[in-house]
């Protein structure tokens, strides 16, 4: 059930360069699983006026962790703020994800998009997998820090960490090498519908994690509803409501 937490800041740290790292305390479990969010806000913030949705990184007890990265305004405000301030934190939120059984997986991730990811670590450990994971630069790499180096192939567009270029470079050679059973690709739509293109071709099954579209977190907004293929035609769904995974699919993009 969800709820609404006074959340005190016990760490705020950069994880790469200009990706951060909050570790939040609240007085009791979230009791949040894999494939949920929460909402943020800042007591006596108006500007932006709702509160914002972010995946959760890791939760421990009353601990709960996001990844971030500024771009937004309350990005940038979270960025700034200090250990010991409070926050406003409702969650969990949304449907939780279940990896769908597979014997191999191609978990394909670009820049905060990753976080997706982070709560199936150790559900991956008995499975064969595969992460590639991309970034700008080595300013927004924070991939080593989180991801076993053993199963992850990095990318950099500017080459500073891994190989140069973008994840779908490698794509395709990927596939052939690793011969995944399932691709789940977690990041911008612009990637995500280069990563259908990829698996359609491949004729591999893709799941896509499309948190990044989601606005109020509560479906209110609807910035969040998509088109999926049924088969009584077309119906919509609101991410945050529904879920945050879709088979590749079911799924019309929208205009990145």
């Amino acid at each position: 059930m969800s709820g609404v937490f006074k959340a005190r800041i016990l760490k705020k740290a950069s994880l790469a360069g200009e990706i951060f790292h909050l570790v939040m305390e609240i007085d009791s479990p979230l009791g949040s699983a894999p494939g949920q969010f929460i909402r943020l806000s800042l007591p006596g913030v108006l500007d932006p006026f709702l509160p914002r949705p972010f995946l959760v990184f890791k939760e421990m007890g009353t601990l709960v962790e996001i990844v971030f990265y500024p771009r937004g305004k309350f990005t940038r405000i979270l960025s700034e703020v200090e250990e010991g301030m409070f926050l406003q934190l409702q969650g969990p939120l949304g449907k939780p994800f279940v990896l769908p059984d597979a014997k191999s997986y191609l978990l394909v991730g670009g820049g905060t998009g990753g976080v997706f990811f982070s709560r199936y670590l150790e559900t991956l450990k008995s499975k064969r997998h595969l992460f590639l994971l991309g970034s700008r630069s080595l300013s927004t790499n924070w991939f080593p820090l989180v991801f076993p180096q053993k199963e992850t192939f990095l990318v950099t567009e500017d080459g500073s960490s891994g190989i140069k270029g973008t994840v779908i470079d490698p794509l395709p050679q990927l596939i052939d090498d690793f011969t995944p059973d399932l691709i789940i690709a977690s990041g911008p739509i612009s990637l995500l519908k280069k990563v259908k293109s990829v698996s359609e071709i491949r004729g591999v099954p893709l799941y896509l994690v499309l948190e990044e579209i989601m606005g109020c977190g509560v479906g209110v907004c609807l910035s969040c509803a998509i088109s999926l293929k049924g088969e009584r035609g077309l119906k919509r769904v609101r991410l945050c409501r529904e879920g945050l995974v879709w088979n590749a699919s079911e799924v019309i993009l929208p205009e990145s």
